[in-house]
This record gives C-alpha cells, structure tokens and sequence, in this order.
C-alpha cells in the first residue's frame, strides 16, 4: 500500500466526519448532520476534557461504542 492510498482510506466520504470510540478506537463514519442534534453534542460536552487533551488528529471519544450508536440513533430518528 502506498502512502497516498493509506490516507484515502482514512478519510471520511463528503457530509462525515470519522469518530473513534473505546479502548479499541472503533472508527465510526458520523454524519455532521449530527453534530446539531442535542444528544449528540452532549456526549461530545460530557467528553470535552478528553477531547481538547488530544487536539492532533481524529476526535476520539472514550466512551462505549454501545453509547455512541444509543446517541446516533436517537440524532437519526
């Protein structure tokens, strides 16, 4: 794999930004139409310490993926 290619991978598609999660980093792709949805925001705000300490880089969050999919549902419907 080239360089080039491995950050294509990386990158989240047009509309998502990607989010890692737990001790494992699951990497999620979230619509940043989410970013606006009340849940959402309050789990980032519940993380906000975590969040600045690690400004280099993806937003990794260290709570459950369990957790982040309750705050995605609820953000989609």
């Amino acid at each position: 794999m080239t360089k080039k290619a491995g950050i294509h991978e990386k990158l989240a598609p047009s509309g998502f930004i990607p989010i890692y999660v737990g001790e494992e980093s699951r990497r999620y792709v979230v619509p940043v139409a989410c970013l606006s949805c009340t849940m959402f925001q309050a789990l980032l705000n519940q993380f906000r310490e975590e969040i600045q300490a690690s400004t280099a880089g993806p937003i990794k969050l260290p709570c459950s993926p369990q957790m982040l999919e309750w705050v995605l549902k609820s953000c989609q419907g």
